[in-house]
């Protein structure tokens, strides 16, 4: 079907229009080595190796778990719909693209903030998790540091059950993703970067973080697992703003020379920026010696895990 769009479509638009960008909705490179099964688990590299329409690979990344809910997505680690696994899901999703084909650029689809999934025959289920909270803008930023330009993206106005909150839905959405991009473009702000992606996120990791090189820096965004009753707020995981620290959940994780960027109005509660000198170490992940009920880094630095996965 792919194909055939592309040849039917595709071809004869970029032949007039050779510098236009053109994508189609799930057409992507597939790579076995990426296994980043579709919401309900099925695995797209069993199929082929994909199709590009176009010149852009194109995947949503909404965050939905359907069938792939409750089920383990590698050993130990059981998806969950909840926000921070709901991010990572979504996050690792659009990973695949840039990864596979490193050559070809990519139109990642984003639901709106508000949007729940498509309930079908229960609507009383909430299928993705990130679904109007901070893990919406945070899913933005990691995925504008993958090597993100353009994002297809649609409100959810006919979705709506009740027609009378729909104008207030849809204006609160818009409000989110204008303070989204407008926090990416004073932070990336500028045509000389590159993306530092290396890998997929490790799917039992307790952060999320993904980095870009900017001219003479790098920039991070470090999004903390916060969710559950007993989570300490994202200000109580900060344990130096210069070098950027973080505990939690046993672990301290530590940017050499980095320091903490506060915006001044910050589009989300729900992570932190980090600028680093270009060519300073790479992050450090350390295991933490728990003291007097806190976590603090040993005196002796704590065992050295592998960086974080970018």
């Amino acid at each position: 079907m792919q194909k055939a769009i592309h040849d039917a479509l595709a071809k004869t638009f970029l032949k007039y229009f050779p510098n236009a960008e053109v994508s189609n909705y799930g057409a992507y490179r597939y790579d076995a080595t990426l296994d980043v099964p579709d919401y309900n688990g099925h695995h797209p590299h069993l199929f082929g190796d994909g199709y590009v329409v176009g010149n852009h690979q194109s995947r949503e990344g909404y965050g939905w778990l359907d069938g792939l809910a409750g089920k383990e997505i590698t050993a130990g680690v059981v998806l969950e719909r909840r926000p921070f696994h709901s991010l990572l899901y979504a996050a690792n999703s659009l990973r695949v693209m840039p990864l596979a084909a490193p050559s070809l650029p990519f139109h990642p689809w984003l639901a709106a903030r508000s949007y729940q999934g498509d309930f079908g025959a229960n609507p009383k289920v909430q299928l993705i998790g990130l679904a109007d909270t901070d893990s919406w803008q945070e899913l933005v930023f990691h995925t504008a540091l993958t090597g993100a330009t353009r994002f297809a993206h649609w409100n959810v106005s006919e979705l709506q059950a009740d027609p009378g909150q729909a104008a207030a839905v849809v204006a609160s959405d818009t409000a989110a993703a204008r303070a989204t991009l407008e926090e990416l473009n004073a932070v990336l702000g500028c045509s000389d970067r590159a993306t530092l992606l290396e890998g997929l996120a490790p799917w039992g990791e307790m952060w999320l973080v993904t980095g870009m090189r900017i001219e003479d820096h790098e920039i991070y965004r470090v999004t903390p697992d916060l969710d559950g009753p007993d989570a300490p707020g994202l200000a109580l995981t900060i344990t130096s703003k210069e070098p950027a620290t973080f505990v939690l959940g046993g672990r301290t994780l530590t940017f050499p020379q980095g320091r903490v960027h506060e915006p001044a109005l910050p589009a989300s509660q729900a992570g932190v920026w980090i600028v680093q000198p270009t060519g300073a170490p790479k992050p450090i992940l350390q295991l933490t010696l728990a003291i007097s009920g806190h976590d603090a880094a040993s005196a002796q630095g704590g065992p050295v895990s592998p960086p974080p996965t970018l």
